[in-house]
């Protein structure tokens, strides 16, 4: 759960985030355009790890859209949707009972927790 919080903020910071005004410390930005989710994604950052940093990130977008894929019969959602019950991931776990909780909070539709069989049907690996 921990590595998917810091993972999550390591990529919303390089997409969120802009790079303003370089100093000649900090050098000029990087940019990386990586595909995955279905979505074209364009990352940048800034400072001496700005290398470092974008090829973290996107190793980790590429670990969780194969993790996650939908696509391929290796992804966790492809194999819950396949076989209607699996064993997961902790950051599969995560995702859907995140996922749970806003479908729950924020859409009047799914006020009755209807996400909430992922929680019957999974159970956590390791």
């Amino acid at each position: 759960m921990k590595r998917l919080f810091i993972s999550g903020l390591l990529v919303a910071a390089l997409m969120l985030a802009g790079c303003g005004v370089q100093t000649s410390a900090e050098g000029p930005s990087q940019t990386r355009e990586v595909y995955a989710m279905d979505t074209v994604m364009t990352l940048e950052a800034c400072g001496q790890n700005a290398d470092a940093a974008l090829d973290e990130a996107v190793a980790e977008i590429e670990r969780l859209d194969a993790l996650w894929s939908i696509a391929s019969s290796d992804g966790e959602i492809a194999r819950l949707n396949a076989e209607k019950q699996i064993t997961a991931s902790a950051d599969t776990l995560a995702l859907l009972t995140r996922s749970d909780e806003r479908t729950f909070f924020n859409d009047d539709r799914a006020a009755d927790g209807s996400l909430g069989i992922y929680e019957r049907r999974l159970s956590r690996a390791g």
